[in-house]
């Protein structure tokens, strides 16, 4: 069953990201990860949370934050290269749940991908337009 999502652009320009568009939409959303506990942990995911900051939903984030792009070989075997610009844009799809207010993407720090993450943005969902 359908519910209501948003879909949130990101830049990310020499390790900081800014929301670049949104659109909100009726979908199905894929189930949620355990996030609660990825807290000072390496790697990257967002979080969907209420006022209080509690997580109503999270997905991981697989490599999309990281310094590198992922490519394959002729096997089809992935490889990791540094990326050559410090450029990338990406798009988050999340279901928007009664109590939502706010969407959080953590990251590890670019260049130090096993640091544990921090808090890259915060989007305030009552700063967005309908």
């Amino acid at each position: 069953m359908s519910a209501q999502a948003i879909i949130l652009s990101f830049a990310e320009l020499n390790g900081t990201l800014r929301l670049t568009g949104r659109r909100r939409l009726r979908k199905v959303v894929p189930g949620t990860h355990p996030v609660a506990d990825y807290r000072g942990k390496a790697g990257s995911w967002f979080e969907v949370d209420d006022a209080a900051g509690v997580a109503l939903y999270g997905r991981r984030l697989v490599h999309l934050l990281s310094g590198h792009h992922e490519v394959f070989d002729q096997q089809q075997k992935p490889h990791w290269l540094p990326r050559l610009t410090p450029a990338s844009t990406f798009e988050i799809l999340a279901p928007l749940p009664a109590g939502a207010a706010s969407i959080a993407v953590f990251r590890s720090p670019v260049g130090n991908e096993g640091a544990p993450a921090i808090e890259a943005i915060r989007v305030q969902l009552k700063d967005l337009a309908p």
